[in-house]
């Protein structure tokens, strides 16, 4: 019993989880201990130090902490709820206190860092802590002298990536946590202020991509995404932070990248990477944004082609080690067994060359992409610029048809034919005048009437030896080379969209009639697709067969039988050993080094995670003593 109790106080607010409440206070003052300490004694959060007339409970705003940040509700949303618990009407007059629960929400926070980052066991007071000092390290990631052995350089080189994530929030202690110092970032955006790239996104952060922990990696940005924005939150991350091996992961990396050395001179010498360290960097775009940008960027910036990149996706990474490690093993031993069967279809010099190629580029990228498809074909609109700068000086070239127009014109026409012998004949009334217009369309063309897509065009492959000639005979060649390479090209792209096609089909659709339809039609859409692109090719054929039979094209071009218009992929029906990948799908080295790079991941996701359950021990020991 108090022998010295203050004044009775009987408006106290105190607000808890079951509603708002006045009670009568009387304070002690016997001790020496201020009115807050007393009500934190009863884990009542006094709203003011002096004279506290409002207090929260450690559990009020604990729960506020958690729902927050799982259910996002907002901070009002929260009050008007305790709020309707004590007066659902609105007419019991209470006051509103939903400043003071704000600025209660916001210290709290801040002593929740300070509480989680162990600031009782350190003997330096709170005004000396450094940048970053108080954000919780990732306990997986290798710390030098704390959880990687002395002789980390014998390992292999071990990954650390960084990505996009969290929410926009301010800490107390400036700096101190995940996000970097005001100071320091405004003064840098104010002498960038005319820094014309610009990209649209409004919170920016960097983490570790495995575990999505790192210090010193949030920013709200003002008005749009710039690189100043990004340059300085990127340094001030790896700012004291000693890497073997860097990959920067950025959804626009293709172009970020490209001069951040150079804007680096504009940063204080503290924040910049030396030169060596530049040497370890390398660049990626996160797998999700990857296939909205080109080809090129898709094979140079993919992380499943980087060593010792894993499985990381690079945009929402698993945080649960035991359930990654059980899904590591399992796909790793999938992807193995796959790469195993893909590879017998071979032979061994062949798997040698290309292990080598793909060494060979890991070490040096200016070096031949082995994942890159080189354009090796001849496409028409490249023959059609080579033929019309053959015929500037040509007499003919003065004309309005000249033997190159010729050319073209029968060939468009020829395929138009094409089109109307693969069209589907007449089932109903529409489908019936749908055809007669076609032909009507290409009688006009040729001035034919009747079944217009047989008439022989007499283009100079269908003349006899004797007839023909050899300048056009030359050209002609020259066209269907480029018909047959870009409709062997198209052929290809049909089929990968068939197989996706055909796949979400069958493991996407229902048993509902409506979808089935639908994804039926799909495919007999494509089907018809493939077979007149099939008939191009075939016609482009034979009549290089009749052109230059002993052309260098026979190298490349072969006959297209129907069994030869197949996906790469085994069908589910096929024994294990009895698939052959079909010759139009010229570029092998491309798709085993695909093939290659996806197994060699799926591996190293297994050795990474075993590495980082051993660092996550090894951290926490270093931590508890």
């Amino acid at each position: 019993m108090c022998t010295l109790p203050g004044i009775l106080r009987k408006s106290l607010y105190i607000i808890d989880t079951l509603g708002i409440h006045i009670v009568s206070v009387q304070f002690c003052h016997c001790r020496f201990l201020g009115e807050d300490i007393q009500l934190l004694r009863y884990w009542w959060y006094p709203a003011s130090p002096t004279a506290p007339c409002t207090a929260f409970t450690l559990d009020l705003l604990n729960t506020f902490q958690l729902l927050t940040l799982q259910g996002k509700i907002s901070a009002y949303d929260f009050y008007l709820l305790i709020e309707q618990k004590k007066d659902n009407a609105g007419i019991g007059g209470l006051q509103l206190c939903y400043d003071q629960f704000l600025t209660c929400v916001h210290q709290f926070r801040h002593l929740q860092m300070l509480k989680r980052a162990s600031f009782r066991m350190d003997p330096e007071p709170v005004s000396s802590t450094k940048d970053g000092g108080y954000a919780v390290d990732c306990p997986a990631c290798p710390h030098p002298r704390i959880n990687i052995p002395a002789d980390c350089e014998t390992e292999p080189e071990l990954t650390r990536l960084l990505a996009e994530h969290l929410e926009n929030d301010k800490a107390l202690g400036d700096g101190w946590g995940h996000w970097v110092p005001e100071g320091p970032y405004k003064s840098h955006l104010d002498k960038n202020a005319n820094d014309p790239e610009n990209f649209v996104q409004w919170i920016m952060s960097t983490s570790d991509a495995q575990t999505a922990i790192y210090q010193r990696e949030l920013q709200a940005l003002q008005f749009a995404e710039r690189y100043a924005n990004t340059n300085f939150i990127v340094l001030s991350t790896l700012k004291n932070n000693p890497f073997v091996r860097l990959v920067l992961s950025y959804d626009i990396c293709c172009q970020w990248s490209r001069n951040f050395r150079d804007r680096m001179a504009n940063f204080p010498k503290s924040m910049c990477l030396s030169d060596e360290a530049f040497d370890h960097v390398t660049y990626v775009i996160p797998k999700f944004h990857l296939y909205g940008h080109g080809s090129k960027c898709q094979t140079t910036y993919s992380l499943s082609y980087i060593p010792w990149s894993t499985e990381t996706d690079g945009e929402d990474p698993e945080c649960c080690l035991h359930a990654r490690f059980q899904k590591a093993v399992s796909m790793s031993a999938r992807h193995t067994a796959l790469h195993d069967e893909y590879t017998t279809e071979f032979n061994e010099e062949d798997i040698t060359v290309w292990k080598q190629m793909i060494v060979d580029w890991e070490s040096d990228r200016t070096k031949p992409n082995p994942f890159e498809e080189t354009d090796t074909y001849l496409s028409m609109a490249a023959v059609r610029l080579e033929l019309a700068r053959e015929e500037v000086n040509e007499p003919a070239c003065a004309q309005s048809n000249s033997p190159n127009e010729f050319l073209y014109k029968g060939l468009e026409i020829e395929e138009l034919q094409q089109v109307v012998s693969t069209s589907q004949k007449e089932k109903t009334t529409l489908q019936a005048a749908k055809l007669q217009e076609r032909r009507n369309n290409l009688g006009r063309r040729i001035e034919l009437c009747l079944t217009p897509e047989t008439a022989n065009l007499l283009l100079p492959s269908q003349l006899p030896l004797s007839a023909k000639l050899a300048p056009m005979q030359t050209r002609e060649a020259h066209i269907h080379i480029a018909q047959a390479d870009d409709s062997l090209l198209e052929l290809c792209h049909l089929l990968r969209i068939m197989a996706g096609l055909v796949d979400y089909k069958y493991t996407q659709v229902g048993f509902g009639q409506g979808p089935n339809t639908r994804a039926h039609s799909q495919i007999t859409h494509f089907k018809s697709k493939i077979t007149l692109v099939a008939e191009c090719y075939r016609a482009a054929y034979q009549a290089l067969l009749r052109l230059d039979p002993q052309g260098s094209w026979i190298t490349r071009l072969r006959k297209l039988e129907d069994n030869d218009i197949q996906w790469p992929t085994r069908n589910l029906d096929e024994a294990g050993g009895t698939h052959e990948i079909s010759w139009i799908w010229w570029a092998h080295t491309v798709e085993w080094a695909k093939s290659y790079a996806h197994a060699a991941r799926w591996d190293e996701e297994v050795s990474l995670v075993i590495e980082e359950m051993r660092r996550v021990a090894a951290h926490l020991s270093w931590k508890a003593e």
